[in-house]
C-alpha cells in the first residue's frame, strides 16, 4: 500500500510553482553546460509537478520512494493516457541515484534525455491542473 496522507488542494498551487521554478533552472545550467544541476533540477521539477498533481486531488505522497508516487497517479487517474505519461516520470525518477550519489558526473546526453521526459512530464500534468 502506497504512504500517502491527505492535504488541502490549494496546496496544488505551492508544488506548481516550485516546479516552474526547477524547470527553469534546468534551463538555465543547460545554458551553462552545468550537466549535474540539470539533472537534479529536472529531477525535482518532475516530483514537484507530480506533487501538484496529486494536491489537487487532495492526497500527498509520505512514501520516501518517489517510484511510489507513480502508483499514486495512476491509482488516483486511471487510464491508458496517465499510464503512458507516467512512463516519463519512471525515467526522470529513474536518473534521480545517478545524478545525487554516483561517484561519477552528469553527461550532456543524459541532460538531453531527462530534459526531454521532464518537459512532456510537465506539459502532461500542467494540461491537467
Amino acid at each position: 500500500m502506497v504512504k500517502k496522507r491527505s492535504i488541502d488542494p490549494s496546496e496544488s498551487e505551492l508544488y506548481y510553482h516550485k516546479s516552474k521554478e526547477f524547470l527553469k533552472v534546468m534551463h538555465d545550467c543547460y545554458e551553462r553546460r552545468q550537466w549535474n544541476g540539470v539533472g537534479l533540477n529536472a529531477v525535482h521539477c518532475s516530483i514537484s509537478i507530480s506533487d501538484a498533481l496529486l494536491a489537487k486531488a487532495g492526497i500527498r505522497n509520505t512514501s520516501a520512494n518517489h517510484r511510489e508516487a507513480v502508483k499514486l497517479l495512476t491509482q488516483q487517474f486511471p487510464g491508458k493516457e496517465t499510464q503512458d505519461k507516467v512512463k516519463h516520470l519512471k525515467k526522470v525518477i529513474d536518473y534521480k541515484n545517478l545524478v545525487e550519489y554516483e561517484g561519477r558526473l552528469f553527461t550532456q546526453k543524459e541532460s538531453d534525455t531527462i530534459i526531454l521526459h521532464t518537459e512532456r512530464f510537465f506539459t502532461w500534468v500542467e494540461e491537467k491542473l
